[in-house]
């Protein structure tokens, strides 16, 4: 399916990717009956595919009988029909209590913080079989406050009462319990956060310094 929506003279909902374009049909699958609730990002139209070429179990995981393609995004549609991405499916965290989170929101959040030039949001299971909420931070020292600069205690104290901030503008159940600082860039593929590289790197990176997530929160590992 190429363009399902976009913003345009008439409709401009700010923070969404507009509504569907003519001809253009959106549903959000979900068992949530209650308006602008979260689902998988469904389409159907003449210009969505009929599936791939020789291979109907590729087909039957995208597409449903009645011709809706499974985008694999995440949204909910507002009511005037605009739709707003959340994040993928594929990268969602489901918490112990069921309730979901989803890294990009949480991303665009940590992303605000002067000196942080991009962040990467993750769920990691702890030893109490818990799933944890954590955030790697990658850090433009230039962008940091200037009285912050002299010294990695003082900007990760800044940067911690910023993380702070940040989880006092969420839900109690996404609040990123534990992060840390660093300056490598987040492994992209095609422009693309490339979550599960980025993730295996992470536990490698953590391992080779013998260092463990629940025990570094507020620390700079290089």
């Amino acid at each position: 399916a190429p363009v399902v929506s976009v913003n345009n003279s008439f409709v401009h909902c700010y923070g969404s990717v507009g509504p569907p374009v003519a001809d253009i049909e959106v549903a959000i699958d979900t068992r949530d009956r209650r308006p602008g609730a979260v689902g998988e990002i469904l389409t159907r139209s003449g210009s969505v595919m009929l599936g791939y070429y020789k291979s109907p179990e590729d087909t039957a995981a995208v597409m449903t009988g009645e011709g809706w393609l499974r985008t694999g995004d995440l949204g909910r549609l507002d009511r005037h029909g605009c739709i707003t991405l959340t994040g993928r499916l594929k990268s969602m965290i489901v918490l112990n209590n069921g309730k979901k989170a989803f890294p990009e929101e949480i991303e665009v959040l940590l992303d605000q913080i002067p000196g942080v030039r991009e962040s990467f949001v993750w769920g990691a299971s702890s030893g109490r079989s818990v799933v944890d909420i954590c955030a790697r931070l990658v850090i433009d020292h230039s962008q940091l406050p200037e009285d912050c600069r002299t010294s990695p205690e003082l900007s990760a104290r800044y940067l911690s009462s910023q993380v702070d901030a940040v989880n006092r503008q969420m839900p109690p159940y996404k609040e990123i319990r534990f992060y840390y600082f660093s300056r490598r860039a987040v492994i992209r593929k095609e422009d693309a956060v490339d979550r599960q590289a980025e993730q295996q790197q992470i536990r490698q990176e953590l391992k080779s310094r013998g260092l463990d997530i629940q025990k570094i929160k507020g620390q700079w590992i290089d």
